[in-house]
């Protein structure tokens, strides 16, 4: 869970209920945002929205419950169809990460 495993992969330390509260604000103000436009930064795909997929595949991957956040969740649809090249960066690259992450658990 990104909860736990983002603070030992950065700092080599557990998360506090206080660093899950920073992540959850920061995505409340992404699904506000998101309830304005299509993207994060207006109608069309900027890299705004290149650097704000990044954190959110993170999240994803980690298994982070995107599923509360639902504009989040369909603009990062969006995004990994529009974006070129993502399916290739990233998402192939998926299963590879979340093996870590489960071995990490054990």
């Amino acid at each position: 869970d990104y909860y736990y495993y983002s603070p030992q992969w950065n700092s080599n330390s557990v998360a506090t209920e206080k660093d899950l509260e920073k992540v959850c604000e920061a995505l409340g103000f992404l699904e506000e945002f998101l309830g304005r436009s299509r993207y994060a930064a207006g109608d069309r795909l900027t890299v705004a929205d290149l650097t704000l997929v990044a954190s959110v595949s993170f999240l994803d991957v980690c298994g982070f419950g995107l599923e509360k956040y639902p504009k989040i969740v369909a603009w990062y649809d969006v995004c990994k169809k529009e974006i070129k090249g993502y399916r290739e960066l990233v998402g192939d690259r998926f299963e590879d990460f979340r093996n870590a992450v489960l071995k990490m658990k054990q």
